[in-house]
């Protein structure tokens, strides 16, 4: 049986694990900022829908008092 040389597949893998380790704070930079993003984009939903109620509830309330 021949003998097979595993030495270009450890170094391979070495080279990929490498990688995906230098990627890592990349990765957790850009998920802190996704997170914002996804934080500040339901507090100004929020701040919008109490805009809105308010706009609507003080246009509806003379309307109201016609009999």
């Amino acid at each position: 049986m021949p003998k097979i040389d595993l030495s270009n597949a450890l170094k391979s893998g070495e080279k990929i694990v490498n990688g995906a380790i230098s990627l890592l704070p990349t990765f957790l930079i850009t998920l802190v900022i996704v997170c914002g993003f996804l934080i500040l984009g339901s507090a100004f939903k929020s701040m919008v829908r109490r805009v809105l109620e308010r706009a609507s509830a003080i246009e509806i309330l003379p309307f109201s008092s016609d009999s």
